[in-house]
């Protein structure tokens, strides 16, 4: 018979050992935290600051974007953000963050329609995509693929049990 040992402390107590509270994706890096004091004090040096949090999205040219009622832009931009660098062709970015189909539109005009519609509300100068960029078309994929660029001074902050929000 199997007897789960529990977690033990560094001083060899039997005190779990606190799991931290928060993630913070920050320029193509993950890692968890508990003190968000430091990294909010810091905020200006990014370009891009998502505190979800507390609910504030800030771009460093344009100040705080406002995403209330705008539910699939701001599950399309959090997914972008927490797999930044990964490029995602329409379909699969579709199946990714839409949980349902969009009435009169086909996929890859849903994608194509969001990703310009959140590009207007966060890139600072227009066509220079500092943020969402996406691959160049080819033989082999005749759409391209978008994806959020891991270099770009981004920091995303989640609680750690965040998943994208339902529709």
């Amino acid at each position: 018979m199997f007897v789960p040992v529990p977690p033990s402390a560094p001083d060899g107590s039997l005190h779990p050992i606190p799991t931290p509270m928060y993630r913070v994706y920050e320029n193509g890096t993950v890692r968890r935290v508990d003190d968000l004091a430091p990294l909010r004090a810091a905020s200006d040096r990014y370009s891009l600051w998502l505190d979800l949090d507390v609910g504030v999205i800030r771009e460093r040219d344009k100040g705080e974007i406002a995403l209330a009622g705008k539910l699939m832009l701001g599950r399309l931009l959090v997914f972008l953000v927490m797999n930044a660098g990964r490029p995602y062709p329409p379909d699969e970015l579709f199946e990714s963050v839409w949980e349902r189909e969009v009435l009169g539109l086909s996929e890859q005009t849903a994608v194509r329609t969001s990703i310009s519609r959140l590009r207007r509300l966060i890139e600072p100068d227009p066509p220079n995509w500092r943020y969402i960029q996406k691959t160049p078309t080819s033989f082999w994929n005749p759409v391209g693929a978008y994806l959020f660029a891991a270099d770009s001074g981004y920091c995303l902050i989640t609680r750690r049990s965040f998943s994208l929000p339902a529709l």
